[in-house]
């Protein structure tokens, strides 16, 4: 008679019996070792009939992120039509990304300063051209197409370029200048004038000189029956009397010379 293990079981494998556990791997109705044992609970992954290892297909993962899980989980970053898991993105101090120094809205900055330019671009406001910045390019010419009359306010808003030496504002019928406007860094004069049939009259030059280089002006027109009266800043600057009638036929004004111009426009008060 074959000898019994402390067990209880045979010491042979494969002897008969109904309660043995046989050592040999393979034996039928045992718990067998290794994986993939026909009739077993197999301990590898992805045999049919078995409790699935994370990842295999139909299962309940406990990785986040894989195909066909549970939800309700927290899945892992870059899982595509998931939420995230990562920390959210921040920025130095919060909030929103610091804004670039010089761009609007940031401390200290305001609308850039871009240099006068010449040549072709995108239409402006009132048919001129368009500069870099929201800018006109220098010439600009602003249509008066019902020409000049009594209430007329024509505001020009530009700032001179840094080393600047002139820049005027001329009122134009046909050849005709009928107002010309020449602020001077050089002599730090306003220099006023008509040129009429192509020669010149008699230059008005006194007043103050409120223009400074690389600073931003406003400056303002107004027609009237018998003169121009010019304002800078809200302030009032000089008087010109008209030289010439027909100033319905005043159809363009044009900016010119060594200046960053933001706008130019007509209205009526």
């Amino acid at each position: 008679m074959a000898d019994f293990s402390v067990s209880g079981g045979l010491s042979g494998p494969g002897a008969p019996g109904p309660f043995q556990y046989p050592s040999g791997p393979g034996a039928p109705g045992q718990y067998p070792g290794p994986p993939s044992a026909p009739g077993g609970f197999p301990a590898g992954p992805g045999v049919p009939g078995q409790y699935p290892a994370p990842g295999a297909p139909g299962q309940f993962p406990s990785s986040p992120g894989a195909p066909g899980q549970f939800p309700g989980q927290y899945p892992s970053e870059g899982t595509p039509g998931q939420l995230p898991g990562g920390p959210a993105p921040s920025f130095p101090g919060g909030g929103f990304p610091p804004i670039p120094p010089g761009s609007w809205g940031s401390p200290g900055g305001g609308f850039p300063t871009p240099p006068a330019q010449f040549g072709p671009g995108p239409m402006g406001p009132y048919g001129g051209p368009a500069g870099p910045g929201g800018t006109l390019i220098v010439p600009y010419d602003l249509p008066l197409h019902a020409g000049i009359m009594p209430r007329l306010l024509v505001t020009v808003i530009g700032e001179p370029v840094p080393g600047a030496d002139r820049f005027q504002v001329d009122f134009l019928k046909g050849p005709d200048v009928v107002f010309h406007f020449n602020p001077r860094f050089n002599e730090q004069t306003i220099v006023r004038n008509s040129s009429l049939g192509g020669y010149w009259g008699p230059e008005e030059r006194e007043g103050p000189f409120p223009f400074v280089q690389g600073r931003r002006f406003e400056l303002k027109i107004l027609v009237e029956e018998d003169m121009f009266k010019v304002a800078v800043d809200g302030t009032h600057l000089l008087e010109y009397e008209h030289r010439v009638g027909g100033l319905e036929e005043v159809t363009v004004l044009r900016v010119t010379g060594d200046v960053v111009l933001y706008s130019a426009a007509p209205s009526m008060i």
